[in-house]
């Protein structure tokens, strides 16, 4: 049993569940570069969704039939008020003809 305990001991020692300063054993500084260009921007990806939107359909009712939402979602989507989930996204990606061109892919 005693056997058990520092077996047990060693293991919890190896364990952490709290990271080390700078993640994996980063430094501060490298830890900023490696993650410099990674901030999402949830106000440009609306505007441009918008855009795309606008661009792509001529109402909010065409936008709507064909994502298979409401006219309501479509007229936020078009208003910027609102982002879609990924897998409409996914759809436009590959049924809008402009999507890389306004979405800057």
């Amino acid at each position: 049993m005693a056997a058990d305990r520092g077996q047990l001991a060693r293991v919890g020692a190896q364990m952490s569940f709290i990271p080390p300063r700078g993640g994996r054993g980063r430094s501060i500084r490298a830890m900023r570069r490696a993650h410099r260009h990674v901030r999402p921007d949830p106000d440009g990806f609306m505007r441009r969704w918008s855009m795309l939107m606008i661009v792509s359909f001529p109402s909010a009712g065409a936008c709507g039939r064909h994502f298979g939402v409401t006219r309501q979602t479509a007229c936020n989507w078009r208003e910027a008020t609102h982002r879609p989930y990924g897998d409409v996204v996914d759809f436009a990606i590959r049924t809008l003809p402009d999507y890389a061109r306004v979405m800057g892919a």
